[in-house]
């Protein structure tokens, strides 16, 4: 995973005071993969990720730019200050987009900076028999996905 996304997860956990036994009992799974996940010893599949993101709270764009979730005003471009002191537009060099790569080969990277709006800008990719969750069960999450195909079925 990417810098410290387990770390993240759970200082959520704990700001919102919560056990690992309480946080794996609501999601379904072990107070140990909770642990392992959070000291980054473990990848999550992508339906625990999922699972904690939203159990906890936290948005996709936060965890992935370790940064809290605050929406700017409605019409409000990201902005950054130049070397000037001036007011520029974000950018983020495809370098340095944070990735998660995952249990059973799903890649999770962030392609914008930026909060707020109505999409966290993920490009996620499923490599040939890869899966979203080990357990094949179907998974639910707030939110719109877009998704395209460029080869197969």
């Amino acid at each position: 995973m990417t810098a410290d996304i387990g770390g993240r997860l759970r200082a959520a956990r704990l700001e919102r005071g919560l056990s690992l036994r309480s946080v794996a009992q609501e999601l379904g799974v072990s107070a140990s993969l909770i642990s392992q996940v959070e000291t980054g010893k473990t990848q999550p599949s992508v339906s625990t990720l999922y699972a904690m993101v939203n159990h906890l709270g936290v948005s996709m764009d936060e965890l992935m730019s370790g940064a809290p979730r605050t929406p700017p005003p409605p019409g409000t471009p990201p902005l950054i200050f130049g070397h000037s002191g001036a007011v520029q537009p974000a950018v983020q060099r495809a370098g340095e987009n944070p990735v998660l790569e995952m249990e059973n080969g799903v890649r999770w990277e962030r392609l914008a900076v930026g909060e707020g709006g109505p999409a966290d800008a993920l490009l996620v990719t499923y490599e040939p028999g890869a899966t979203s969750s080990i357990e094949d069960k179907l998974m639910r999450h707030s939110g719109i996905e877009y998704a395209y195909l460029l080869e197969g079925e």
